[in-house]
């Protein structure tokens, strides 16, 4: 048992899932944007998915529209559905199942300016996740630790960090968060894959239970 939720996203390939759901990740996201070179099938959505139990299947989406996401969600019986950062809130609103929304944290984004956007799609979001790992920035001078833990308060943010610049242990005692991102990555050879960082982070957030 984790003392917070993860989402493990962009997993591709059966080893990273099977990791995922054995080390009690809440979300499982699936790149199924086809206009993406790296997204997976349906078909290869589908048949990891038979492997796997007691986790959220997400299928994660571009610039797409509503049109081609409900199809998918139809024909992948997803459990949610992650917006990526230049998805537009028509492309989701209205949706009949839990909606993340991506949002890439830019070194020189203003608290001000992302509340503005969180705000502008609540409603139609379950999830925020705050992508600060991607330009790796961490909290400072633009948003800082209070600002961001008091969006946290308000809002359900996924937070991803640049862990190796911003401890799991500082994120935690600092914002206080409630869920993570990790992120999966290609197998060294089929089946196989190093998952030495990820024990790492995923470890320092076991609960340790009692006999």
């Amino acid at each position: 048992m984790l003392k917070l939720d993860v989402f493990a996203g962009t997993v591709s390939n059966l080893t990273d899932a099977r990791y995922f759901a054995a080390r009690s990740a809440k979300w499982l996201g699936f790149n199924m944007d086809q206009l993406n070179p790296n997204a997976l099938s349906i078909m290869e959505v589908n048949a990891i998915k038979e492997w796997l139990d007691g986790v959220e299947i997400v299928g994660e989406f571009g610039d797409v529209t509503q049109e081609e996401i409900t199809k998918t969600v139809e024909a992948a019986g997803l459990d949610g559905v992650l917006a990526g950062h230049f998805t537009s809130r028509a492309a989701i609103e209205g949706l009949n199942l839990p909606v993340f929304k991506e949002i890439i944290i830019d070194p020189s984004l203003q608290a001000s300016e992302l509340e503005a956007t969180l705000e502008s799609f609540e409603g139609s979001v379950a999830y925020f996740i705050l992508d600060f790992d991607r330009n790796k920035v961490v909290p400072g001078a633009n948003i800082s630790v209070e600002q961001l833990k008091a969006l946290n308060e308000q809002y359900a943010l996924v937070i991803s960090f640049p862990w190796e610049k911003y401890s799991l242990d500082q994120a935690l005692s600092d914002v206080e968060m409630n869920a993570i991102l990790v992120r999966g990555g290609e197998e060294e050879k089929v089946g196989f894959k190093s998952f030495e960082d990820l024990d790492e982070i995923l470890d320092a957030l076991e609960i340790e239970e009692e006999y």
